[in-house]
Parts: C-alpha cells; structure tokens; sequence
C-alpha cells in the first residue's frame, strides 16, 4: 500500500512546471483546506503475487474520478512496464475547514475545472 499512496503523492504534489502547478491545481486547492482519506479500496491481482513477472520497474497511473460537493476521488494503477496489472486503489478524499475539522465544499472553479473529467464515475459507498 506504500508504494501506491507514494505514486499517488508525488502524482499530486509534484510540480508540472516551472510555474509550481500541480496534477488537478491541488496545491491550489489545498490551499485552505485540509484533505483526509475517508475510505480506501487497495485490490491486488494474481499477478502481484507471481515471481515470474519481473516487478524491478513499475509504472503508475493516477486519475481522478468522481467530485462531489466535498468530497472527490483518486484511482491508481500500478502496472508492469510489459503492462501487466498489480495492483488498484480508489479512495475517498474528504475536503475539511483547517480551524473547525468540519466538512468544507469544494471550490466551484476546482469542481466546474474537472467536472469532465469526472463524468462517468459514480461515488462508492460501503456497505454497513
């Protein structure tokens, strides 16, 4: 699970450019807010678990997904570089006011930004 929360942090804090911006603005959108991960699925596939594919170098994909009003997705994908799967984590990202602890909306130029992005994805729930 390490390597796949390290994937997703440098995906998210990683400077794109020399002008400081980061995947999806959230440096931007961190900004005033703190962001904690509410729920997250970690599957891991047969193939993880195969000595006989070379897992030496991995590449890792980060997306977005759904965005509700505080709270928004992130999935990823860690893979061989022959594109065998290893492993997937979705989690659930819950946007909070620095001062109180409470549920903060997310920012409506953020969520009208990547509202594409996230049509398609519909929010998880666990079940109780």
């Amino acid at each position: 699970m390490d390597l796949v929360v390290s994937a997703r942090m440098f995906a998210y804090h990683y400077p794109l450019d020399e002008t400081g911006r980061t995947f999806k603005d959230y440096k931007k959108l961190i900004n005033d807010r703190l962001v904690f991960v509410a729920t997250s699925e970690v599957c891991f596939s047969k193939a993880f678990y195969d000595p006989d594919i070379n897992k030496g170098s991995l590449l890792s994909v980060v997306k977005g997904g759904y965005i509700g009003n505080i709270s928004f997705h992130s999935n990823s994908l860690m893979k061989t570089e022959s594109n065998e799967q290893l492993l997937r984590s979705n989690i659930l990202a819950v946007s909070t006011d620095m001062e109180t602890r409470r549920p903060k909306p997310l920012p409506d130029w953020w969520k009208k930004k990547y509202e594409i992005s996230a049509k398609g994805f519909q929010s998880y729930t666990l079940e109780k």
